[in-house]
């Protein structure tokens, strides 16, 4: 992940306290072997470096952040596959984004959750 000094202009002060925080580094999903958390600056990493079918976006939350980190997941997830957004209705852009994929994709909101499903055929 980025220093504090590296996150893009505009982001939440939410944002670069995750991107700082030692702890969230540390985690791992050490009982999932088919799991791989990235931590990268997601405005640089390739994902075309990578296969995968399924993706958790939970990234930052401003808007020039999560748009193209959903395009760029949509772009190179393996089919069939799925996507997940977290934050939704959350105060951030996310929902924005979401409500504007939905005129391409049929994208569902998990009752009683901040999440949103897409499933990619």
């Amino acid at each position: 992940m980025p220093d504090k000094d590296a996150v893009v202009s505009g982001s939440l002060d939410y944002d670069a306290m995750l991107i700082d925080s030692t702890e969230r580094k540390k985690k791992k999903h050490l009982e999932c072997h088919n799991v791989e958390q990235i931590y990268a600056d997601s405005m640089k990493f390739d994902f075309s470096s990578i296969r995968f079918s399924g993706a958790f976006i939970d990234g930052g939350h401003a808007y020039h952040i999560v748009k193209p980190d959903s395009e760029k997941v949509i772009e190179n997830i393996q089919r069939p596959g799925f996507v997940l957004w977290h934050d939704y209705g959350a105060v951030s852009d996310v929902g924005l984004l979401i409500h504007q994929l939905r005129k391409d994709f049929r994208i569902e909101l998990i009752k009683d959750t901040r999440l949103c499903f897409l499933d990619l055929p």
